[in-house]
């Protein structure tokens, strides 16, 4: 019996969707989700990616 972690569990998931239907699936997702997310919070997408990068404040 192989026994794998979490995180190779889904590596190995991942590669396997990605043999089978292609990396075209993987834009299709995400154009998805980014959707949804620009649904969700609207005009806030340019607002986090402003703050990407940048050092945050710690919070007590």
């Amino acid at each position: 019996m192989i026994i794998f972690t979490v995180i190779q569990a889904g590596k190995k998931g991942g590669l396997v969707v990605l043999q089978t239907k292609g990396r075209d699936h993987f834009v299709q997702i995400g154009r998805k989700g980014q959707e949804v997310m620009r649904k969700r919070y609207p005009g806030m997408a340019s607002e986090w990616g402003k703050k990407v990068g940048r050092p945050r404040k710690n919070c007590l």
